[in-house]
């Protein structure tokens, strides 16, 4: 995937505050971004703005009421990151003398893997862009601590759940020696698997967008849990 495919329909509220017809669209864009993740540090928050990727003063036309120009984003990752910022006019650059020309990055347009990787360690993004990656983790501090640490929960809840499949498919509990393999652990260790597939669902996004690969076997698994929620 790479990159974030929204869909072409839309929800609209009946009620639209004059000059903000934008906000019709927060239903259709969390419909998309689903289970609140910023379209820029790829986490999860408990709260999203609706992001205009160009700002009203230099787009107008695009500001009230065009989608295509619509994204959700964290406040940090918003307000205090992007904000307005955009190279090629001086009245919204982040530095006064910045001339790099690098523009934010957009999830919706463009294939996120080819600018970021992921240390699955630090849980931080690796630049494989070069300096535009660079300008983007600074520009909007992509790498701070709390996002850092949910994208290392993200890959440890993976590692885990290959772990548990793979046990599932074998003869004995891996995580016990002790623990005779009989049909009540097995019963045990795949409820658990489920459990954590389910949380899986909700970070499915994370691991899309940056491209790391999802094993086969726990997809079909992810698909069947889906296609019963």
């Amino acid at each position: 995937m790479a990159k974030l495919n929204l869909s072409p329909s839309y929800k609209e509220s009946i009620r639209v505050e004059a000059g903000k017809e934008y906000k019709k669209y927060r239903a259709w864009l969390l419909e998309n971004f689903y289970f609140q993740f910023c379209g820029f540090c790829l986490v999860s928050h408990d709260k999203l703005v609706i992001e205009h990727y160009e700002p009203e003063k230099m787009s107008p036309h695009r500001y009230s009421d065009d989608p295509t120009n619509l994204l959700l984003a964290c406040d940090i990752c918003n307000f205090i990151g992007k904000s307005d910022y955009h190279p090629s006019h001086l009245k919204r650059r982040k530095l006064k003398h910045d001339n790099s020309g690098f523009l934010v990055v957009d999830v919706r347009n463009e294939n996120v893997a080819d600018l970021f990787g992921l240390d699955s360690e630090k849980g931080e993004f690796i630049p494989k862009g070069g300096d535009r990656a660079r300008k983007n983790i600074n520009l909007m501090d992509l790498n701070r601590e709390f996002v850092s640490e949910k994208r290392k929960e993200y890959v440890l809840l993976l590692d885990n759940i290959c772990n548990y499949k793979k046990n599932l498919t074998s003869k004995k509990v891996l995580f016990s020696d002790l623990i005779a393999w009989n049909w009540s652990n097995r019963r045990k260790l795949k409820n658990l698997y489920f459990r954590l597939l389910k949380s899986l669902v909700k970070i499915e996004l994370f691991f899309l967008i940056l491209d790391i690969d999802i094993p086969e076997g726990i997809k079909k698994d992810l698909s069947k849990l889906k296609s019963r929620l």
